[in-house]
């Protein structure tokens, strides 16, 4: 959390993780999620150094959408990262966006 950013929920759901920023920069809560990557990938877990590998599908609030709207975009989204390999990041361009997460 930095300059008025905050994480503003996180849920564990069996493998996925939903993590939900307000007053973020679309473009700059991109690169944060390119890096968890990153990181995730460079980091070996437990005595026998298993590695992890993880998708995600990025997707910003509509204005007057409803949040089953975006977490079906985030979840199509989602699939199309693992379906391109996994460790790696899928976004919504910004045609739709204003390019603020709100």
């Amino acid at each position: 959390q930095g300059g008025g950013r905050a994480v503003m929920g996180l849920v564990l759901c069996g493998e996925g993780l939903l993590l939900l920023l307000r007053g973020v920069w679309w473009s700059e809560a991109c690169l944060v999620l390119e890096r968890i990557v990153k990181q995730i990938m460079n980091t070996r877990f437990s005595q026998h150094q298993l590695s992890v590998r993880v998708s995600i599908g990025a997707a910003q609030f509509r204005i007057g959408e409803g949040g089953e709207q975006l977490l079906v975009r985030a979840d199509r989204l989602l699939y199309e990262a693992k379906r391109r390999g996994r460790n790696r990041v899928v976004s919504e361009s910004l045609t739709h966006s204003n390019g603020l997460a709100k």
